[in-house]
C-alpha cells in the first residue's frame, strides 16, 4: 500500500517564500565596452570604410557580426576576435 506524501505546513512554505524573497538579486555579467567602427578599424589596421564592407559583405560567413542601436554601428570586442580568426591564413 502506498502512502501519501506529507505536504509542507503553511510556516514551512512561508518561511521559505520569506527567504527566497531576502536572496540579493543576481549579478548582472560584465560587458565589454562596445567598439565603434573606427575602433574596429584601427584594430584590423585598416580603414573605416573597409570595416563598413566587411559588416555588408553579403556572404554571412564573410561577414563581421556588428549590433546597429538606432543609427550607430557598434561592434562586440568577441565577434571581432571571431572574425580575426576566422580570416587568419594558415
Amino acid at each position: 500500500m502506498k502512502t501519501a506524501k506529507a505536504l509542507p505546513d503553511r510556516s514551512e512554505l512561508k518561511r521559505t517564500r520569506i527567504a527566497q524573497a531576502q536572496r540579493p538579486p543576481a549579478r548582472p555579467r560584465k560587458l565589454e565596452p562596445l567598439l565603434t567602427v573606427p575602433e574596429a578599424a584601427e584594430v584590423l589596421m585598416v580603414s573605416p570604410r573597409q570595416v563598413r564592407r566587411y559588416i555588408a559583405d553579403p556572404d554571412p560567413r564573410e561577414r563581421l557580426r556588428s549590433i546597429k542601436i538606432g543609427h550607430l554601428v557598434r561592434i562586440a570586442p568577441a565577434d571581432l576576435e571571431d572574425f580575426i580568426r576566422d580570416h587568419r591564413s594558415h
